[in-house]
């Protein structure tokens, strides 16, 4: 759709498949019975799948 960098749309595929094979999971702080209706859940998925796209491209994470 145009609304990413190529180069960040990759990183987070590769973000996003490296999560699907476990390889993200200590950095999963929700448990997924406190997920509620899922705000949290997602905000923290969302939250390790950029920083390590922006470890993939070379950036500094943000950890604020």
């Amino acid at each position: 759709m145009g609304y990413l960098e190529k180069k960040i749309g990759k990183a987070l595929e590769k973000a996003a498949s490296e999560m699907c094979e476990g390889n993200l999971h200590e950095h999963i702080l929700e448990d997924p019975l406190q997920g509620g209706a899922g705000t949290s859940t997602n905000m923290n998925l969302n939250e390790d799948l950029t920083n390590r796209a922006l470890e993939i491209i070379g950036e500094k994470k943000d950890n604020h």
